[in-house]
């Protein structure tokens, strides 16, 4: 039985020594156009240059508000390949704590003990995750949607006392978060709201202080100007709204699309205000992948909610056969497996590099991602019929007076655990 564990633990680090090599591998191919655009932008603002006019950098235009240029500041002080060296470290680091953060509340999604210890459960999905394609992108092009998902999911699953300021931070660098302060207002947090309203605001401040025009016109002009970020028919954009525009070519689906959107937001949300009391965990990847469903663009590199949702969907889909519900066990596995599918087999590759031309296989192959999302959803939804003790209570870290009833609902599979 020692050897047993001895050599898991082995294997885990060995896994997760690997996984840290290829990423390192992956960064020094080069340093990408999309790091060199946010290194760009912030070195505009110290010139007092305008980000969204005759503002490019290899032909790729600036597409956030200001306080994301602010943030790169700092990185604009060293060499283009030193700062990028940095941003990697900073990646793989944040990729280590969506890990930790998901595996911690693995156990009590299962509704036993473990024998596995966290830092075991968090060096294979941080070693699973190294190998996916939204992970691998975010490495090759120095994007920052890694240490986003972990600021939203420290604000979400964790007792942090400034619970939405995080994340209003993280909507003031990238619009999409701010589904989270949607949600918020939906699930009546009122306090979270009012610190995530605050966290926005400080990152509007910051952005206005290289010009307050600048702001403006992100807001009033270029956030609704979608063909900034590139072709919504692009392979790599993988929302709804990009899937539909391949299925449909020659023609703008938006009112389809803005129907569906509508739809699965509303549905969405729903499913994480149910799972909300049960897991903060299930209930921000849900809110997750709606964003992105809903986004009119979502590239790949952007689906970094599918680490932690295939993981909380294995974890339900344990406990549901445990509870001899094997509808809810069959469906949670196969939204796992969908979502583990297009990240590790990478589909918009499928066959080689496929051509931009509406072809049906390119149409099916660029519907994957979002495909794989609504079957997430309907998974996480059909969950919601397990025994609703049957739950998941540890969704925080603890407190002192809630510990001895939250180790109580974990170690046990049969007694009801009481809602919270």
């Amino acid at each position: 039985m020692v050897g047993s564990i001895r050599m898991r633990s082995v294997i885990a680090g060995i896994l997760a020594l690997a996984a840290l090599v290829f990423l390192i591998l992956e960064a020094a191919r080069l340093v990408d156009v999309d790091f060199l655009v946010y290194l760009g932008a912030a070195d505009a603002l110290m010139s007092g240059q305008d980000l969204y006019n005759n503002f490019n950098v290899g032909g790729l235009p600036f597409t956030y508000p200001p306080f994301a240029g602010a943030v790169f500041i700092p990185f604009d002080l060293f060499p283009p390949t030193a700062a990028f060296a940095i941003w990697t470290a900073v990646s793989i680091a944040a990729l280590a704590g969506i890990a930790w953060l998901t595996a911690m509340r693995l156990p009590a999604l299962v509704g036993k003990e473990l024998t596995t210890k966290t830092w075991e459960l968090a060096l294979f999905i941080f070693a699973i995750g190294a190998f996916s394609e939204t992970v691998i992108k975010n490495i090759e092009l120095g994007q920052v949607n890694l240490v986003l998902v972990l600021l939203i999911m420290f604000d979400t699953v964790t007792k942090a006392h400034y619970r939405g300021f995080l994340t209003g931070m993280a909507a003031g660098f990238k619009i999409v978060p701010a589904i989270f302060i949607v949600f918020m207002l939906v699930n009546r947090r009122w306090g979270d709201f009012g610190r995530a309203l605050l966290g926005f605001l400080t990152a509007l401040a910051i952005g206005s202080f290289f010009g307050i025009g600048q702001v403006w016109q992100f807001f009033s002009v270029e956030l609704w100007d979608t063909t900034r970020v590139g072709a919504a028919d692009r392979l790599s954009n993988v929302s709804m709204y990009g899937a539909l525009t391949r299925w449909i070519p020659g023609s703008d689906p938006v009112v389809l699309w803005a129907v569906l959107a509508a739809t699965v937001a509303a549905a969405g949300l729903a499913i994480a205000g149910f799972w909300w009391n049960h897991s903060r965990l299930v209930a921000a990847v849900v809110v997750g992948i709606t964003g992105l469903l809903v986004s009119p663009v979502s590239w790949v590199h952007h689906w970094v909610w599918f680490i932690p949702a295939a993981c909380a969907a294995i974890a339900l889909a344990i406990r549901a056969f445990r509870s001899s519900d094997r509808l809810v066990g069959v469906c949670l596995s196969i939204a796992a497996a969908a979502m583990v599918l297009p990240e590790l087999g990478e589909l918009r590759y499928a066959g080689g590099r496929l051509a931009q031309d509406s072809t049906l296989g390119e149409s099916v192959v660029g519907s994957g991602y979002s495909l794989c999302g609504l079957i997430a959803l309907a998974a996480f939804a059909l969950a919601l019929r397990l025994p609703r003790r049957d739950a998941d209570s540890s969704f925080e870290i603890p407190d002192q007076a809630d510990k001895a009833d939250s180790n109580r609902a974990v170690t046990s599979s049969t007694d009801p655990m009481p809602s919270t």
